[in-house]
């Protein structure tokens, strides 16, 4: 990356803090059935930092660009990580519970994105202006398919495991609530696509109107 603050820069600090809300979504869900989550958010801040808050150019390290945007994904995606297992393990919330508020997020993330004209490959831009798969030059989603009516990729490699291991987690309860995301947000434009994962693990979304 630039040592000079680029769009690139903007849009990585965007997917940020989409899951910086995506944090406070749970909390707020978790809350409204009666958990308490002082001291989960305590612990979380203290062992992967606190949420940063405010315009980018005020809050990045300029002389380490990189690096300070590397550390708020480590920390965001390692937060996600700790509030879920703890939630799941103590038997607070199910996974099915949250499926349901990571489905609602993805709902309601979408709405940023409605414009006329969307295909299969524009909905799949728009999904990855949203999701984390490390740094544009970590390369992670490799497209494979594209007709026009439908668009597919594959993960080529898994780089979230890392923060799953940290908290004693279920790197399969990522990707559970991963694919409940862009379920949401691909429901949120009716009945035009639909979003499936084939068994050879490819990602597929399909014009189906």
């Amino acid at each position: 990356m630039s040592a000079f603050l680029g769009p690139i820069h903007y849009w990585m600090y965007k997917k940020i803090n989409y899951h910086e809300a995506l944090v406070d979504r749970i909390i707020d869900y978790a809350k409204g059935q009666d958990v308490d989550m002082n001291e989960m958010i305590g612990n979380a801040n203290n062992r992967f930092g606190s949420p940063v808050i405010g315009e980018l150019s005020d809050v990045i390290t300029h002389t380490n660009i990189h690096g300070w945007l590397q550390e708020r994904v480590t920390s965001v995606e390692s937060r996600i990580a700790y509030i879920v297992t703890c939630l799941i393990d103590n038997d607070w919330l199910s996974l099915e519970d949250l499926e349901k508020v990571f489905e609602k997020f993805g709902t309601d993330t979408a709405k940023d994105y409605f414009g006329s004209g969307i295909n299969a490959e524009g909905l799949f831009k728009a999904i990855n202006n949203v999701l984390l798969e490390g740094m544009p030059c970590d390369s992670i989603n490799k497209p494979v398919h594209n007709d026009g009516k439908s668009f597919g990729w594959i993960r080529t490699r898994c780089i979230h495991q890392e923060y799953w291991s940290a908290v004693d987690g279920d790197i399969e309860n990522f990707y559970r609530l991963r694919n409940s995301f862009i379920k949401g947000f691909v429901s949120s434009f009716g009945n035009t696509f639909e979003f499936k994962v084939l068994d050879e693990g490819t990602n597929l979304i399909t014009e189906v109107a």
